[in-house]
C-alpha cells in the first residue's frame, strides 16, 4: 500500500463525515500534523473532491459527487436495491436502508426513505460502531472473531455478549426497540453472499408506535426475502469480477 495514499483518503473520508469542520478540526480528528492536512486538503480542493467554503469550513466537491454517481452505477446491488425496495414499499412504506461494515465500524451507503408522515430520519453516510443498533448487532455476528472478541471487550461489552450473537447468526434477525433513538424501533437481515460471508445487512427504522409483533415478522420476512434477491445479484457480481476479498 501507499501510505501518503491512504493518508489523503483518510482526511477525504474525515470531510464526508464531517462537512463544515475546518482544518484545526480536520487535524485534530485525523491526528496528523496540521500542515501535512492542509497540504493534502489544498490538493483535494484543486483536484475537485473538496471545496472549502467562505466560513473556512471544507465539503466534499463536484469530483466527489461525479464519483459517487458513477460508483452507483457500477455497484449492481445498490441497482437491484433499487427496483427490490420500491417493491417493497408497496407493502411497507418505511426507512429502508443498506449497510455495511468497514473494519470495526459499519456505514449506511444506500436510505429509501418513507412518505408517511410519522416517520425516521436516516441519511447515507451515516457512520456508527460495530455492535450499536440492530444493524450494528448483527454485522458484529457476522464480523472476524478478533473484530467481535475486541468489540466485546470494550464498552459495548455490557450490551453484548457472545450468546447473543450466536443467536443473531441463528435466526439470521437482530431487532432494537429505542435503543438509539427514543420512539424509534429496527428491523436487520443479513445479506449473505455465496461463499457464506456477511458484511452487508438491509433493515428498517419504523416508528414504535406502527411496529407492533405481527407488523415486526412480517417486515422481517419481506427484508428477507429482498436480502436473499440481493445476495444472488452480489454472488453473481462476484463471479464475473472474481472477487475473493472480504474485510
Amino acid at each position: 500500500m501507499i501510505s501518503s495514499v491512504n493518508v489523503a483518503l483518510d482526511v477525504l473520508r474525515l470531510v464526508a463525515d464531517h462537512p463544515g469542520h475546518g482544518l484545526s478540526e480536520l487535524a485534530r480528528r485525523s491526528e496528523i500534523n496540521k500542515s501535512r492536512v492542509y497540504r493534502i486538503l489544498t490538493t483535494l480542493v484543486e483536484a475537485g473532491y473538496v471545496h472549502q467554503g467562505a466560513d473556512g469550513g471544507y465539503r466534499l466537491g463536484y469530483q466527489a459527487l461525479i464519483l459517487g454517481q458513477a460508483a452507483r452505477r457500477q455497484f449492481d446491488i445498490v441497482a437491484a436495491l433499487d427496483t427490490a425496495v420500491a417493491d417493497l414499499a408497496e407493502e411497507f412504506d418505511e426507512n429502508i436502508q443498506l449497510r455495511i461494515r468497514d473494519g470495526r465500524e459499519f456505514v449506511q451507503i444506500y436510505s429509501r426513505t418513507c412518505t408517511q408522515v410519522l416517520r425516521v430520519e436516516s441519511a447515507a453516510g451515516n457512520r456508527r460502531p460495530l455492535g450499536v443498533g440492530a444493524s450494528g448487532r448483527l454485522l458484529l455476528a457476522y464480523a472476524p472473531q478478533d473484530i467481535i472478541d475486541e468489540v466485546l471487550a470494550g464498552p459495548a461489552a455490557p450490551l453484548l455478549d457472545s450468546e447473543t450473537l450466536a443467536g443473531i447468526r441463528e435466526t439470521r434477525v437482530s431487532n432494537s426497540r429505542g435503543e438509539l433513538t427514543p420512539g424509534v424501533g429496527a428491523v436487520a437481515v443479513p445479506i449473505i453472499d455465496s461463499r457464506g460471508r456477511c458484511s452487508a445487512c438491509l433493515s428498517a427504522s419504523v416508528p414504535l408506535v406502527r411496529l407492533t409483533e405481527d407488523y415486526a415478522l412480517a417486515l422481517t420476512a419481506a427484508l428477507t426475502d429482498v436480502a436473499e434477491r440481493l445476495a444472488r445479484v452480489l454472488g453473481e457480481q462476484q463471479q464475473t469480477t472474481g472477487d475473493t476479498s472480504h474485510g
